[in-house]
């Protein structure tokens, strides 16, 4: 219909008494019609003229009483909502406005009703990216201040069961092309679970494998206490390259919000992780004499330094085994350097 201003009850305001004045024109030619002889008199004109107007009137005034009020709640809602999203974008205070507060009640199945519905719905769809992006943040800053590896895997573990509702779970690292536990929840034989063909699928494609069991089969499995409904296999890595595997085990199947959650986990973990390994192979470089693959001068001073200290502390007695190569030099005299770093590195194998 035509706009007459930008304001629409003024509209409907030019509507609604456009048409009572309308109605009250022509109802003295339907009078005539029944052939009532006084139907084009002024004064019956004016009347039903003046009826009709007021017709529009009541009419204006009643759909303002009934649409009115809801347009004004539902615009004062989002009023809220959008001041509450303009605080947070600089002080990250959401106490304004959460999806129960803010939230329309609908009481009609029309048009009105369908708004005041999308509207909460958006409003949920707005506050659940809210904690996803909240609970991503908070994943990804606890990560990354841990760089003990252990510490990493059973914090991430923690995590990770607590956000997807898991009742059981399992972190492998992969060393040296064989996968090791690193932590563990709920598990009966978890060394068996390395060997598993969705592992290795995972692994090699770097795709999240979910495996679902049927209600009605009962399954000897390898999580305690319990039948697992779905199993989540996810693997970790680092600009492709495979670090690890994550597998989740619950009694119910994963929603796919829940799925769709550990995949933005899966990004912070594997920054996290490897920087942990990458941390764990500095020490290790800084700690272990490559020829012989002993703990170095400098490290086992500072190991020694520790034990002494502990030792005094507690009253405890402190030995050191201190060895010498008697004739070491004429070995590699007489056979070589190469023959005498094998000789060292035998000699501390034979000593660990």
């Amino acid at each position: 219909m035509p706009r007459f201003t930008h304001k629409v009850f003024i509209d409907l305001a030019v509507w609604m008494i456009g048409m009572g004045v309308l109605m009250g024109a022509l109802f003295p030619f339907f009078v005539l019609a029944l052939q009532i002889e006084k139907g084009l008199t002024l004064s019956f004109w004016g009347a039903t003229l003046a009826a009709g107007i007021a017709m529009g009137a009541v009419n204006f005034w009643i759909a303002q009483r009934v649409v009115k009020p809801r347009l004004q709640i539902l615009a004062h809602h989002m009023q809220i909502v959008e001041s509450t999203l303009r605080n947070a974008t600089y002080s990250g205070d959401w106490s304004q406005c959460n999806a129960e507060k803010c939230r329309v009640i609908v009481d009609s199945d029309d048009d009105l009703g369908k708004s005041a519905q999308t509207f909460n719905e958006l409003v949920e769809a707005l506050f659940r990216a809210h904690d996803v992006d909240v609970a991503v943040r908070d994943f990804s800053r606890t990560l990354s201040s841990q760089l003990d590896l252990d510490a990493l895997c059973k914090e991430a573990l923690d995590l990770l069961i607590q956000h997807t509702g898991a009742v059981a779970g399992v972190v492998l690292i992969e060393e040296n092309g064989e996968l090791t536990i690193l932590a563990r929840y709920g598990l009966k034989h978890p060394q068996k679970i390395g060997d598993s063909d969705h592992v290795r699928r995972a692994m090699r494609t770097g795709e999240c494998q979910r495996v679902v069991f049927p209600e009605d089969i009962h399954i000897e499995a390898i999580l305690t206490e319990f039948t697992p409904r779905e199993i989540l296999v996810v693997p970790i890595d680092f600009k492709e390259v495979p670090l690890g595997v994550v597998i989740l085990a619950n009694t119910q199947t994963f929603s796919n919000e829940k799925a769709h959650l550990l995949q933005l986990f899966r990004q912070g973990f594997g920054l996290a992780l490897n920087n942990a390994l990458v941390h764990d192979r500095l020490q290790r470089m800084a700690a272990i004499d490559v020829l012989t693959g002993a703990y170095n001068r400098r490290f086992g001073f500072m190991r020694l330094r520790e034990e002494f200290n502990r030792s005094l502390r507690n009253a405890t007695p402190l030995g050191i085994l201190l060895m010498d190569l008697d004739h070491f030099k004429s070995v590699n005299d007489s056979y070589g350097h190469l023959v005498g770093d094998r000789v060292l590195s035998k000699v501390a194998e034979t000593c660990g």
